[in-house]
């Protein structure tokens, strides 16, 4: 195959470039002809990825966290010219979360080989309408997890602190922060056409199981649904949030009273006031948001 890595040199607290350095010398047979491309600053994947489809490449690899596979998608889905490349993804990042849903633990190297060797799986996208920077109508796709409230807030957050960007730890510590100005939103919209009301802290849409570096917030999604797990809370104060923290790792916050779930393949909600909206960890905009999502769209590389 021919195949291109967009390494992102930023990731893993700034170690990407010696990571990926040292994997490849450790596969330098499995890895002779595999075209390196380096990201020069944010949204550059984006762009180098689009490159990859106009060239015809038949695979890319994005090695990094999830921001840098958000914006690999991004740039592979858009680009008009070319046939969609399989992706695959070498967990270089602190959260990675995206594989979680396919492996126990991280393993750069066996998700390089699987990445170089194996043959990829149909996996769902999510394609989300929402506002923009400016107040512009902006349209993304997403893997993983899109989350509209609080987890938008930390989001925040952590980009505006990138001191903060420790994996877990930093998660957690950019959540404590949030605690002391959350606010509930006024929450009015539709799940596949059923009416939605409700005053909570947030909502995500998932298609993985993980968000903020193994926060187990959809237990029962699946890449390889055609729905998304949706959450959200119901009347949640702040010192519930923090006492649901533990059982979150675990999957266990879908016991707490305050906490609702269901399945749904569209989801149209609003908020008052307007609510952050972040995907992968990476804020994207604002509500007013919809998601649809759109099963088998993508071939995906397990590892």
């Amino acid at each position: 195959m021919k195949t291109a890595a967009i390494l992102n040199p930023a990731s893993g607290r700034g170690d990407g470039s010696r990571l990926w350095a040292r994997l490849l010398s450790e596969l330098p047979r499995e890895t002779k002809n595999l075209v390196t491309w380096i990201t020069q600053g944010p949204g550059h994947a984006e762009v180098l990825a689009a490159r990859a489809r106009r060239l015809g490449f038949d695979r890319v690899i994005a090695a990094g966290g999830d921001g840098t596979l958000l914006d690999v998608v991004n740039g592979l889905w858009w680009e008009t010219q070319g046939t969609l490349p399989s992706l695959a993804m070498v967990s270089l990042g602190t959260g990675c979360d995206y594989l979680r849903s396919f492996r126990a633990r991280p393993d750069p190297a066996h998700e390089l080989l699987s990445a170089l060797r194996n043959p990829a799986d149909c996996v769902a996208v999510g394609m989300a309408d929402l506002k923009g920077p400016g107040g512009r109508a902006i349209r993304r796709v997403f893997l993983n997890v899109i989350g509209a409230g609080f987890d938008g807030s930390v989001a925040l957050r952590l980009q505006r602190n990138a001191r903060l960007k420790l994996g877990k730890a930093s998660y957690v510590a950019a959540l404590l922060r949030e605690l002391p100005a959350l606010k509930p939103y006024r929450l009015e919209g539709t799940l596949d056409g059923r009416a939605l009301e409700a005053e909570s802290v947030m909502m995500a849409a998932c298609l993985g199981r993980y968000f903020g570096a193994g926060m187990m917030i959809g237990p029962d999604a699946s890449p390889q649904a055609d729905h998304f797990q949706v959450i959200w809370s119901e009347g949640a104060k702040p010192l519930e949030l923090l006492g649901l923290l533990p059982g979150i790792y675990r999957g266990k916050h879908l016991e707490h009273p305050s906490v609702r779930s269901c399945s749904a393949q569209h989801l149209r909600v609003k908020a008052a006031p307007p609510a952050p909206v972040e995907a992968e960890g990476e804020p994207l905009g604002w509500t007013p948001l919809s998601v649809r999502i759109l099963p088998e769209a993508l071939s995906f590389v397990p590892p």
